[in-house]
């Protein structure tokens, strides 16, 4: 890849990772995956230039790095949702107690069921 052609692509691949950054901190994870094949071509691309400019390279590194720890606290967040919503959802249906002895007890609950008052 000559020099001009590696500059094109260098700026698409920075313009590309400024929008991950973007969705990233916007909360707009939808819009990670469809950047995720483009940004693979352009790394292919990069990687096949012989000669290219080590402080241009190295800012695309610091670039990815940034935004791997983004994408991996997000999906962090995600996870401790996802237990959080588990956790509730047990909740509902069973009540952790402790019985007179320190031991841990689980009572069931049922769903409430409606009482019929008659006049």
């Amino acid at each position: 890849m000559s020099l001009p052609q590696f500059q094109k692509t260098f700026r698409s691949l920075n313009k590309l990772l400024e929008n991950e950054r973007h969705a990233l901190m916007s909360g707009n994870l939808d819009q990670i995956e469809p950047l995720l094949s483009q940004k693979e071509k352009l790394l292919g691309q990069i990687n096949e230039t012989e000669a290219a400019p080590s402080a241009q390279v190295t800012t695309l590194q610091n670039k990815m790095a940034r935004n791997q720890l983004l994408l991996e606290s997000a999906m962090g967040g995600i996870r401790s949702i996802a237990e959080r919503v588990e956790i509730l959802r047990r909740a509902r249906k069973s009540l952790q107690t402790y019985d007179a002895h320190g031991q841990k007890k689980d009572v069931a609950l049922t769903e409430a069921r409606s009482v019929e008052k008659r006049a």
